[in-house]
């Protein structure tokens, strides 16, 4: 369908399969110009999320075991177009204070030794995970302008932070089966509601429990989507989100960054249909499940 007329902007319409093959068809609003719209159509776009094989790409999380009191770290990495799977285990008592950050910040390291050591020189810096995972986002987003200010990189915009034309994308690494395809449509969905999250419709009923564990409610089902990463803002958006939530003596339990952007911001954030592949591997057990996956996700076209 080619771009037109939607009031004041244009909008053009757009067809993607997922992963299982299954054609969608998707609009797309909101642009000031039909040359914008068109251009959007360009059917070489997805072409932009493809991973050269001369990069490095690396998913990492860490794990606690709290009957040993020790921490370990799962990784998984993408080289020359091998993929790599890592799973350590540490006992190092100053750093389990910290449990499955510090498995986080020793798969971190592990990484970068390894770019290092196999020639990879476009890293421009790693930002050192939090006590929980607001803190090691807000390291990020320090890091990010710490960067740009010093000039380092492909970062330097004259010291100035990113405009309303940059968007920031927060991943999980512990989720190395994200696709092309969910960080796409992430990509354009960010364009027009400024937030969005990747996630999926929860296929089990879930239960309300009290604190002596009985079941006081159950929500329905249809309303219930289960939180997937990339998190996608407009740069300016997630940094003034954060900025306030480290003055906010209020803030309760934060668990994702749409929840910091929804709490300090008031902004909506929008759900992107991920993947039921897209998991997040916590435990040795989880690397065999994302084997599976990986293999099948590379078999279908467009993902990749």
């Amino acid at each position: 369908m080619p771009a037109t007329r939607d009031g004041k902007t244009w909008r053009c319409q757009f067809y993607y399969e997922d992963w299982q093959g299954v054609r969608h068809k998707k609009n797309k609003r909101g642009f000031k110009t039909k040359a914008e719209a068109e251009a959007f159509l360009n059917p070489d776009a997805n072409e932009l999320m493809q991973i050269d094989e001369d990069t490095l790409v690396a998913y990492v999380d860490g794990s606690y075991d709290h009957s040993q009191k020790r921490f370990s770290y799962g990784m998984v990495l993408m080289h020359d177009g091998v993929e790599r799977y890592f799973a350590y285990p540490y006992a190092d008592k100053e750093l389990a204070t910290m449990r499955n950050v510090a498995g986080e910040i020793k798969g971190s390291e592990a990484a970068m030794r390894f770019a290092k050591e196999n020639g990879y020189k476009k890293i421009a810096g790693i930002a050192l995970g939090g006590k929980e995972r607001y803190d090691s986002v807000h390291s990020g987003l320090e890091l990010i302008q710490t960067l740009m200010s010093s000039g380092a990189g492909q970062l330097s915009r004259d010291e100035e932070w990113l405009s309303g034309e940059d968007y920031i994308f927060i991943h999980d690494g512990a989720r190395p089966c994200v696709t092309a395809q969910i960080i796409y449509n992430c990509m354009q969905d960010v364009m027009e509601y400024k937030a969005c999250v990747a996630a999926v419709p929860v296929k089990d009923t879930i239960k309300v429990a009290d604190k002596a564990g009985m079941s006081v409610n159950t929500p329905d089902r249809s309303t219930l989507w289960q939180i997937q990463t990339p998190q996608v803002f407009e740069a300016g958006l997630i940094k003034e989100a954060y900025e306030r939530l480290y003055n906010d003596t209020t803030a309760g339990n934060i668990t994702d960054d749409a929840m910091v952007v929804e709490q300090e911001s008031g902004v909506k954030v929008c759900l992107v249909e991920g993947s039921y592949h897209n998991i997040k591997i916590t435990t040795p057990e989880d690397l065999d499940v994302a084997e599976v996956f990986l293999k099948k996700i590379k078999k279908c076209k467009n993902l990749y």
